[in-house]
Formats: structure tokens, C-alpha cells, sequence
């Protein structure tokens, strides 16, 4: 299902939300159901929709969408492509199938998904500018490196190699760690007998316990592109390597094509540039003489990248297994049934909702988060920060709800101030936001806040408000804050206020039972 949504999101430029989405989906409690995808689009705010559709009505869906067929008897999601007389369909294995109308209709069970567009395509991930950015890095040596050598015909063909072939062993570690580039991915699995994925990541690409073959591309050409870059008399020693090294090609290949059954483009890239190395060499044998010094050369630079790689490869592979112990734990965390078990109903309900607290947000909104802050809290700050940016994310689902939690009689307190100056400006229709971020976003001092907002006079409907938030508070026993509330659930400390995102759905569906 991951490869058909990666089509179908970058279909409709949400192509900068792979990443997320395959997170987020990957450690969905109910993954690989289709509720797990629609959750998960609605947790990314894609608009979506799951239907079953009548298939006579083929002709009125849109031109790309996602559908279930049965093959074989069993069921698959497919990426739709909708032509004139024809529907093109990929399926979970990059396999393309052309068939008409009439065939597709045979195959089609009628439920559908269908995402908007988006009409704000992001900026590209991080990620890729990382990659573009060492590309273009290797790509200066490269350049610098040929034109300092006058281009020279031997070096030039070895260096251009070695470049392709540190590219290819690039693209083979992201492969690897599940990073790849999306060209690269399709290159790898342009049909059914084609996938990097499972030959770079087979138990039979291991050699030793610490070396495997996916090491060997970026250490040999990453080797060999130094070494060529920094002295041109290492060739010979980059010839009689490569020759040296097709024994291990062709074991490669043999694997590829008995074992697994699956060939890996790249491997086969990188073979085949070890070929070209290895008959340049023996062609032009004479012309590549191997002395002392560049044995040196080359041995110090291949002891050096070792020394680099190995370490780096450990940090990779710690990184990757971390990130798949957060997934396991993340859908584990997001089980609306441990999150239900680990929050308590607020007590004196009727009680919460008769106060008059400070609204931001839309009226109409599904949600209420609730926010008991205390302006002397520094954490009050972070809570205040981080509930506005989750109602401004979710504006048709959450609006916000702060309350104040201290005693305004306890005239030691110099922060009671700000708290009743601020339900003042909220009672008699002020720039509450602006006042309210002045304190907990711009964190402004007391006696700056105060110069800038203090009210001529304080009404006894505030010092009553404010009371009545207070003993709610002593009632429920909460003698902290911030104390945060999504409607009538008190949110669990295991909880980060983000996290809220992930239990839109089910909050929704709880407070229309209990309704």
C-alpha cells in the first residue's frame, strides 16, 4: 500500500509528505487497514475520501485514484490512471497492467480512495537538499579534479567511473535505509523482476558479520574516486583492483539470478562498471604502471575512508534500527484504547462548562482544548505555544480554551496582575491574542506587559471568574499547571499536546456518543 500512496501523493503534489505519511501510517495501531490510511491522510490534513461506488460510474471519477481489485482471489489496492478508452493500473510491486474499461470493471470490487490536490506544493525534503548538496559536492571534485589533470584520456575514463560508481553505491546505502531517491526507486523496480530492495537487503548480501556487499560499492569507488582525484598515477593500482574484484561481480550476478530471483539494477550498475574498469586496464595494459609511492598513496586513503566508513555504517544502521523500535512504540502509543485507559474523566463537568474562559478559534469547532495556565508558569509558555499552533493546524476540529489556575486573593503573588488584566481585556472585547501572546510568546516582563496592557479598572465579574476557574481547580485537585483538557479528558502526562492529532477521529466520535 506504501508504494501505491507514494504514486497517488505525489500525483497530487503532496509528494513532500511521503516521508510523514509512511511514518505516521507504518505506526498506526490498525496498520495495513484502509482506516489506517484514511486516519493517517487526516492526521497529515489531506482531504480524503473512501467510498464504494457504483461501477457504472466509472466514468465519472476522477482521472487518478486508488481502487481495490481482486486477483486471484485476493485483494489489492492499485494506483489508477484513467485514459481515454483504456485504465492503466500500478500495483503495490510497480507492476503496470493495460486493459480496457470492460476488463477493469471485472477486476474493480467498486471501493475507491481519492485525495485532493494540493494547491500549495511544498519546497523540497530536507532530505533531498542534503542530497543534492553532496551530489553537487562530488560533482565539483570531479570537475575540479579533470580539469587540473587536462582531462587526460585514461584518467578521465577511470575518473568518470569511479564517479558513476560512488554515485551508485550513494543511491544503494539510501536504498538500503529506506532514503531513496524517487528516480532511483522506479529505475530499481520498472517491473516485476527488478527490486533493489529485496537483493540489497537479503541475508544472502552478507559476507562476515561486519561486512556486507553493500559496503563494498562506497568503499571501492569512494577510494578510487579520491585517489584518482589527488594523484594520477593510482589508476593502474584502480585497473588491477577492479580485475582483481570480478569474481565477486559474478558472484553477485549468480545470486541475483538463482537465489533471489530478483535483479537490483544498481548491483548490476556497479558490476558492470567494474567490468569497464577491469577491460580498460587489460586493454591498455602498458600504459598503467604501478610503483611504490602510489601504493602508499592509495593504501593510506583506503585505510582512511575504512576508518570513516565503519564507524559512520554503525551510526546508520543504529539510527534505522531506532527508527524502527519508534515505529513499533509510536503505534503501540497510538492505541485510542491505552490512550482512553491512560486519561481520566474530568470531575464536576457541568461545572467546567458553565466558566467563561478565554476563546480563540472557531465556535463551530468539534473540539474543545482546554488549557488551565498560571501566568508565573515558564511550562505555561510552551503549553500556551504549542495548543495555538495545534488550533491553528486543525482549525475546523479544535478551538481554544484558556483558563487560570491561582488564587488572586494571595496578594504575595506580583503574576495575579496579569492574569485578571487579561480576562478584563477578553470581558470587554480587547486584543485579547495580542496580549495574551505579548505574555506567552513574546514573554514580556511584568512591568513592560502591564505599561502595555493594564486596564483602568478590573470588574468584580473578573475576580469572580477567576475564583470560580480556581476552586474548580482545588475540586479536581489540580495543584499544578498548565492542566490540559480535550473536552472532558484530562490529557495523560505520556501525552505530548501534538500527539492529540492522532485521536481527532475517536475524540470526535466519543463526544457525539456521550451527546
Amino acid at each position: 500500500m506504501i508504494s501505491v500512496l507514494k504514486k497517488y501523493l505525489e500525483q497530487n503534489r503532496h509528494g513532500n509528505l511521503n516521508e510523514e505519511f509512511k511514518d505516521i501510517y507504518l505506526s498506526h495501531p490498525n496498520y495495513p487497514s484502509l482506516f489506517s490510511v484514511t486516519d493517517t491522510l487526516e492526521v497529515l490534513r489531506i482531504e480524503n475520501m473512501a467510498a464504494n461506488v457504483p461501477k457504472n460510474q466509472l466514468e465519472n471519477l476522477p482521472e487518478h485514484f486508488i481502487a481495490a481489485i481482486e486477483v486471484k482471489d485476493a485483494l489489492n489496492f492499485v494506483f489508477v490512471s484513467k485514459n481515454q478508452d483504456t485504465i492503466i493500473y500500478e500495483t503495490e510491486n510497480n507492476e503496470k497492467h493495460t486493459v480496457t474499461r470492460e476488463e477493469f470493471r471485472e477486476l474493480w470490487n467498486g471501493l475507491i480512495l481519492a485525495i485532493e490536490k494540493n494547491e500549495k506544493p511544498s519546497d523540497i525534503k530536507k532530505s533531498e537538499h542534503k542530497i543534492a548538496i553532496t551530489l553537487a559536492v562530488l560533482a565539483t571534485v570531479y570537475l575540479v579534479s579533470n580539469f587540473a589533470y587536462g582531462f587526460e584520456i585514461y584518467g578521465f575514463l577511470f575518473r568518470t567511473l569511479s564517479f558513476i560508481g560512488l554515485l551508485a553505491g550513494i543511491f544503494i546505502l539510501l536504498e538500503k535505509n529506506e532514503n531513496g531517491n524517487e528516480l532511483v526507486s522506479k529505475i530499481c523496480s520498472f517491473n516485476s523482476n527488478t527490486s533493489c530492495d529485496s537483493v540489497i537487503k537479503s541475508k544472502n548480501s552478507r559476507i562476515t558479520q561486519w561486512l556486507d556487499f553493500t559496503d563494498l560499492p562506497i568503499l571501492f569507488f569512494s577510494i578510487n574516486f579520491i585517489a584518482g582525484s589527488l594523484a594520477g598515477s593510482a589508476f593502474g593500482i584502480i585497473g588491477l583492483l577492479s580485475l582483481l574484484s570480478l569474481p565477486v561481480c559474478l558472484y553477485s550476478v549468480y545470486l541475483q539470478k538463482t537465489k533471489l530471483k530478483k535483479w537490483c539494477m544498481l548491483c548490476l550498475v556497479v558490476s558492470s562498471l567494474v567490468l569497464a574498469q577491469s577491460l580498460l586496464y587489460v586493454s591498455y595494459f602498458d600504459n598503467f604502471k604501478i610503483n611504490l609511492t602510489a601504493v602508499i598513496h592509495y593504501t593510506i586513503i583506503a585505510l582512511i575512508c575504512s576508518a570513516l566508513w565503519f564507524p559512520l555504517k554503525k551510526i546508520i544502521s543504529e539510527r534505522k534500527d531506532l527508527a524502527d523500535k519508534n515505529k513499533e512504540l509510536s503505534r503501540f502509543k497510538r492505541n485510542f484504547n491505552l490512550f482512553e485507559f491512560l486519561s481520566s474523566d474530568v470531575q464536576e463537568l457541568p461545572e467546567l462548562t458553565s466558566l467563561k474562559p478565554i476563546l480563540f478559534g472557531n465556535p463551530e469547532a468539534s473540539l474543545t482544548l482546554r488549557l488551565f495556565l498560571s501566568p508565573s508558569c515558564g511550562h505555561c509558555h510552551t503549553a500556551y505555544q504549542k495548543g495555538k499552533d495545534f488550533m491553528e493546524k486543525y482549525p475546523e476540529k479544535i478551538r481554544l480554551a484558556v483558563y487560570f489556575n491561582l488564587n488572586i486573593d494571595n496578594l504575595g503573588n506580583p503574576y495575579v496582575p496579569v492574569a485578571t488584566n487579561l480576562q478584563q481585556i477578553y470581558f470587554s472585547n480587547g486584543n485579547i491574542r495580542q496580549a495574551i501572546e505579548d505574555w506567552h510568546v513574546q514573554n514580556l516582563n511584568i512591568e513592560d506587559w502591564l505599561k502595555k496592557w493594564k486596564q483602568q479598572t478590573i470588574s468584580e465579574e473578573v475576580a469572580t471568574e477567576l475564583n470560580r476557574q480556581y476552586q474548580w481547580c482545588i475540586k479536581n485537585e489540580f495543584n499544578y499547571t498548565p492542566v490540559k483538557i480535550v473536552d472532558h479528558k484530562l490529557l495523560p502526562k505520556e501525552y505530548e499536546l501534538e500527539e492529540i492529532k492522532y485521536f481527532l477521529s475517536e475524540l470526535e466520535d466519543l463526544k457525539a456518543a456521550i451527546v
